[in-house]
């Protein structure tokens, strides 16, 4: 996750998912609007993040899987 490129409401935080594959994504959260621990998170309230092979987890509880993942990256692309 970088952080150190978004403005004092949090928009702009990239996540960069590497897989073991050499595949990538790369996204921001500003589409995710409608979940509280998201909107912590892009204020910087949701701790370090850790992923543990099926979801990336804050330490507030946020959580995305790959699924999720997967959906913001293809309706970006629309």
């Amino acid at each position: 996750m970088d952080d150190a490129i978004c403005d004092d409401d949090g928009k702009g935080i990239v996540i960069f998912v590497d897989f073991d594959n050499g595949a990538g994504l790369r996204f921001t959260l500003d589409s995710i609007t409608d979940d509280p621990l998201i909107t912590d998170v892009k204020l910087g309230l949701g701790g370090k993040c850790k992923a543990d092979g099926n979801c990336i987890v804050w330490r507030n509880g946020a959580s995305l899987t790959i699924q999720e993942m997967m959906a913001i990256v293809t309706s970006l692309k629309k």
